[in-house]
């Protein structure tokens, strides 16, 4: 509604102010019916509010057969023959013009690649893959405030969604091709660190990516294609838990070359939980019909044996006192407080930033001590306002480590991995710099020790475990479970990273096709997300419901062999979309 120019404080409109033009206009053309004389009243009269409600109100329940001067002879609003042109028609069967993207347009694309409700994970503008939520591990973006446009996840720093950037990835993960012409032997990864002309072209669902080098050029080509199926009335095929990756190679010169792709995969199997659980990062080789795969998996228990296991309560608060650290502001007491609340805290003290002043602020410094120890672990709940209300650890200074309460009363444990400050000087600051009163921190119980302080023992059942396979279609791979060592185990939060092989001869102009299959199986899935809690994972303590696509396979390797024997058919039924 429009103010009237003449307002003294009361709601008066002009009749043609509220509605946008005269009465008989409005109703004409909105209610298709005749308008009642009785609307064509003093201008004076509608400017009652009142009465102009009343009149909406009868001409909205006016009987639907009255007249209106504006129906055609057929009695219908719109026209049964457009009299549209047929070339007009057959023009909506015309495709458009290719849209490829160079350069920079290359940063911030990604375009999701996984099956329906599988799990999220996105190709990005190079080929390379991002997003791993693929573990039942996917966070809660959010759509960011002006003080919360950031956050960290398990693997590292993240953006709430309605931003721009390049879609992250902590997972290593990629192809390299190595081309031997006889005389030389040349590597390059396929990327946008050795390719500086990738063309993208993103029409869903299949992602099209041109590997191209304008400046050192290699005798082979290499185009691919990264697609999940989808199969039009097939929902069990469009929702795998596969991403098919298909590499056209060609040779351009005019001399027979050896091409061999390179792919690799890290091991990131329960990887979200590498500072909370004892386990092992394990790679394998599984040969079926027709497929060689780098099988990827977790194993519980720890071959750790060697140091001093025993840990170091740093502060515990049970004494009551504040001894050691320093205090600014009012937001804390000067003492402890009673614990009346959450049963996860241990003992009868913690710090409370709400228990002695609600709307107060202030801040805690503990005094210096040396990182001796692998880990700092501790309790928290609170606020999740990061940039107000958090714990921080400083070396020599400087905020190395951060992190807040998940919200409300929950209580998180906390595992912070200072390895690599040993034997520099460290304090820990815990802050409430906000006055509202739900906004608070609460602590309990540091710890110094050489281990994370470990959850949960049922972990063959949790939520972040499967399985994950990196696959070759064809029986000439050649899988390599650790690519930087002998043993095919390492401990979880080692980089465990295998690969896949491909070698092909290409004589002059000849075209070749190889196919990766990434298939991945976390039947674990709990039975919601904490979705109201922005920046937050998912709920794992919740009763396991599953994934649809557990009711269908076994394993990742069973994922990989069922692409394989349909893979044909899959491909082109996906194809149809283009």
């Amino acid at each position: 509604m429009v103010q009237n120019p003449g307002y003294n404080g009361s709601l008066r409109y002009k009749h043609s102010e509220l509605f946008g033009g005269t009465c008989q206009q409005i109703f004409h053309g909105c209610m298709g019916r005749q308008v009642p004389q009785i609307i064509l009243l003093n201008r004076n009269l509608l400017r009652d509010m009142k009465l102009r409600y009343f009149l909406l109100i009868l001409v909205i329940f006016l009987p639907p057969n009255m007249p209106c001067r504006s129906q055609n002879r057929y009695g219908h609003l719109i026209e049964t023959k457009k009299q549209v042109p047929s070339s007009w028609m057959e023009s909506y069967r015309v495709k458009g013009p290719q849209k490829i993207y160079t350069g920079e347009e290359l940063k911030t694309i990604g375009m999701p690649c996984g099956g329906i409700a599988a799990g999220q994970l996105y190709v990005r503008g190079d080929g390379t893959l991002a997003c791993w939520w693929i573990a039942n591990n996917a966070y809660n973006t959010g759509y960011g405030i002006d003080h919360f446009m950031d956050f960290n996840t398990a693997l590292g720093p993240w953006k709430v969604c309605y931003q721009t950037y390049e879609p992250f990835s902590y997972i290593k993960q990629g192809f390299d091709i190595v081309v031997n012409d006889g005389t030389t032997v040349t590597r390059k990864h396929l990327n946008r660190n050795d390719y500086d002309h990738i063309g993208f072209i993103g029409e869903y669902p299949v992602a099209e990516i041109r590997y191209r080098d304008r400046k050192d050029p290699l005798p082979v080509e290499v185009d691919l294609e990264v697609f999940s199926p989808f199969v039009p009335l097939n929902s069990k095929e469009s929702a795998l838990p596969a991403t098919i990756l298909r590499f056209t190679l060609c040779n351009l010169s005019e001399k027979t070359v050896t091409a061999e792709l390179q792919g690799y995969l890290q091991n990131m199997v329960m990887l979200d939980l590498k500072n909370y659980v004892k386990g092992q990062h394990r790679n394998r080789f599984v040969r079926t019909p027709g497929v060689s795969s780098l099988y990827m998996d977790f194993v519980g228990g720890d071959k750790k044996t060697e140091g001093n296991f025993q840990p170091f309560i740093f502060e515990d608060f049970e004494d009551g006192d504040m001894a050691g650290w320093t205090m600014t502001g009012n937001a804390f007491g000067k003492k402890a407080a009673d614990i009346t609340g959450g049963p996860e805290f241990e003992g009868l003290k913690y710090i409370h930033s709400g228990a002695f002043n609600r709307e107060g602020t202030g801040r805690l410094v503990s005094e210096g001590f040396t990182v001796e120890k692998d880990y700092i672990s501790f309790l928290v709940s609170g606020y999740t306002r990061l940039d107000r209300v958090n714990v921080n650890l400083l070396i020599d200074g400087e905020m190395v480590r951060q992190t807040s309460g998940d919200g409300g009363n929950e209580v998180k444990l906390v595992n912070w991995d200072v390895r690599e400050f040993h034997g520099r000087t460290a304090q820990i600051v815990i802050n409430d710099l906000s006055s509202s009163p739900s906004h608070f921190i609460a602590v309990d119980r540091i710890l110094f020790s050489d281990f994370p302080v470990y959850i949960g023992k049922d972990l063959e059942h949790h939520a972040f475990n499967g399985n994950v396979a990196l696959s070759l279609i064809g029986d000439y791979g050649r899988v390599i479970p650790n690519l930087n060592g002998r043993s095919n185990t390492l401990p979880l939060g080692d980089t465990l990273t295998g690969g896949v092989n491909c070698s092909v001869d290409l004589r002059p102009g000849e075209i070749r096709k190889v196919t990766y299959v990434l298939s991945w199986y976390f039947p674990n899935r709990p039975a919601r997300l904490d979705g109201n809690n922005w920046t937050k994972p998912i709920y794992f303590k919740g009763e396991k419901i599953g994934n649809m696509y557990a009711n269908w396979f076994s394993s990742s390797i069973d994922v990989a062999r069922y692409v394989n024997e349909h893979f044909d058919r899959l491909k082109d039924e996906t194809y149809r979309f283009r």
